[in-house]
């Protein structure tokens, strides 16, 4: 099982409020600094619960608490994209959307955000073919902020599609989608999307694309 993984480069935010002990275990990570291809990375890794399992746990049982700020979300995708630049330039991925996308402020648990986007470019990367393009938006609506991810690719079925997000549930497993995770990623992805009382959808067309997209309030 992959340990869970909160990505956060460039602005090193202070984590010095984060309580690890077994006597205040909503906050239940540790931080660590990694040299990524280059790129300075910070990452928030379970402690005392050791894997994305057992962190999942924890989250159904309510022993995390949400701790919203106000934030860049664009900042945050581009800042999660950086620790992939070697496979995107390996594989001759091209990454569109930044170029139009403005300051999007969002109101929501920074770090688990960020397990949401780092699953979902991860995904992303994995199943983007070479030569493949990667779109990524961040937008403003009505309800609050709506942040897509859209890969070219093999695409999923979509009698796969409608389970895509259930527990332990691998997509095709002959490419055995989110492979690492055991199941988990998307349904944590999911669980994280509805702690914040917000929505996540996704679409495909084989041979072509997948999409995920989901809305936070404000």
């Amino acid at each position: 099982l992959r340990s869970a993984v909160f990505l956060i480069t460039g602005e090193n935010p202070d984590f010095s409020t984060c309580d690890t002990t077994e006597s205040t275990p909503k906050k239940p990570w540790v931080t660590k600094e990694l040299d990524v291809a280059g790129t300075p990375v910070r990452i928030a890794v379970a402690s005392g619960l050791g894997n994305t399992a057992q962190l999942l746990d924890a989250i159904e049982a309510g022993e995390v608490d949400l701790a919203p700020v106000k934030y860049d979300i664009a900042a945050q995708l581009f800042e999660t994209l950086l620790p992939f630049e070697r496979t995107i330039n390996d594989k001759d991925i091209q990454v569109e959307g930044f170029e139009e996308m403005g300051v999007v402020n969002v109101t929501a648990d920074r770090d688990l955000i960020q397990q949401v986007i780092f699953n979902l470019l991860d995904n992303a990367v994995k199943f983007t073919p070479e030569h493949g393009t990667i779109t990524v938006t961040a937008k403003t609506t009505e309800r609050g902020v709506r942040v897509t991810i859209r890969n070219t690719g093999a695409g999923v079925a979509s009698e796969e599609i409608a389970r895509i997000f259930e527990r332990f549930y691998k997509v095709d497993k002959s490419r055995s989608f989110d492979i690492k995770g055991v199941g988990l990623g998307l349904y944590i992805v999911k669980t994280i999307i509805n702690m914040h009382d917000g929505t996540i959808r996704a679409s495909s067309k084989e041979g072509e694309y997948t999409e995920f997209s989901f809305e936070l309030p404000n």
